[in-house]
């Protein structure tokens, strides 16, 4: 592709990149879905898919508002070395022009340092349909083809065969992993964002379960629930708690803010967020707590008598304060309020009532010492 011919230097040193060698391979697939014939074969099979009532619902949440200050992109083309690449790296929290997100995401993500050539595919999309699902046994298999078309957005039928293709491959490459629900949501979005070519959606894919947020959609969740609680938990204490927030905090975890309580969040807002979590210098955890808390806030700031009406109001709040709860997210991920504690199991098993006990927890653990403090300062009074 044109757009990937030049090569973003990366700022030295590098320690937003985890993960990955240079991986090549000798030969290229000679179609991307040689088994297409594994379609579904329903009647309605090219039409789209329906993301949802929320999916684009205002007129404000167009593919174009959602690109980033062109200008400043272009005045940073002319700098160079770590000096260009950190000043994109800032840039990520603006958003990426649409244009430039294939080629910015697969750099600075470290997705081409994973893959070598990202548009070659690696082993596992050399495989059929059938054989992945061989490999990644039925259960996996069952669901993945069950959520492939329900990812938020519209596709067509070579669409979901992409994206189940891609969630098979990487359950396979990655078994510590396997397929969790909310990965579908955030392999629509790449799709959505650089095209249905599934070597590119694998290794960004790849990028994140394997590198800027390793581990987040792996065992019980621990590691992403666990994250999400501590950092809500503190921010609860600073600015009380939200009955709405497991529901919405559990979802925005495992779909990376595609969704919220089960409703697709507006395409310009999922991808703004993949801007910062695979290009932000924070990293990728830190950008996921930082727009986790500021989106926290913006649902406290949405009146609505039950679940469904706080979904329609935060999806309309996400359209149209997009950019401000992206700044507020900027900041606040590098405050220690998202302060990563890594292998922090909270739970056995997340539940209805887990963000509240955790949130009350947390909050007390970090009340309890300033208050016993104003409390020996009253005694010494007396």
């Amino acid at each position: 592709m044109a757009d990937d011919a030049e090569v973003l230097q990366q700022p030295r040193p590098t320690a937003w990149i985890t993960g990955g060698g240079a991986l090549t391979y000798a030969r290229v697939a000679t179609t991307s879905n040689a088994d297409a014939e594994d379609l579904d074969p329903a009647p309605q099979e090219e039409a789209s898919t329906d993301g949802g009532l929320d999916d684009d619902a205002t007129s404000t949440d167009s593919d174009t508002e959602s690109d980033g200050d062109e200008a400043a992109w272009a005045a940073a083309d002319g700098l160079d070395g770590d000096h260009r690449a950190l000043r994109v790296q800032g840039l990520a929290w603006d958003g990426i022009p649409q244009n430039r997100r294939r080629r910015v995401w697969l750099e600075l993500s470290g997705a081409r340092a994973r893959a070598g050539d990202p548009t070659v595919p690696p082993p596992e999309l050399r495989k059929t349909t059938e054989e992945l699902e061989n490999i990644v046994g039925s259960r996996i298999a069952a669901d993945v083809k069950l959520d492939c078309g329900r990812g938020g957005g519209r596709t067509n039928s070579r669409e979901r065969m992409v994206l189940r293709r891609v969630l098979l491959a990487v359950a396979a490459r990655f078994p510590a992993t396997g397929y969790a629900q909310g990965l579908n949501v955030v392999a629509q979005t790449l799709l959505e964002s650089v095209g249905a070519e599934e070597s590119i959606i694998f290794w960004l894919l790849a990028e994140l379960v394997d590198g800027r947020l390793k581990g987040w959609w792996a065992g019980d969740f621990s590691v992403s629930l666990g994250s999400i609680a501590s950092a809500l938990g503190k921010w609860s204490a600073l600015n009380g708690e939200d009955e709405c927030l497991p529901s919405f905090a559990t979802t925005w975890a495992l779909s990376l803010f595609g969704q919220h309580a089960g409703r697709p969040t507006p395409k310009a807002f999922r991808r703004a967020c993949l801007d910062a979590i695979l290009c932000s210098n924070e990293g990728g955890v830190q950008a996921v707590l930082g727009i986790a808390l500021a989106a926290a806030d913006v649902v406290q700031r949405c009146p609505a008598e039950d679940m469904v009406g706080r979904g329609l109001a935060v999806a309309r709040a996400f359209s149209n304060e997009r950019r401000q709860v992206l700044l507020e997210a900027s900041r606040l991920a590098r405050t220690a309020l998202v302060e990563v504690e890594p292998n922090q199991l909270l739970f056995d098993a997340p539940s209805e009532f887990f963000w509240l006990h955790t949130a009350r927890r947390v909050a007390e653990a970090r009340l309890a010492p300033v208050e016993g403090q104003a409390a020996a300062q009253c005694l010494k009074r007396f």
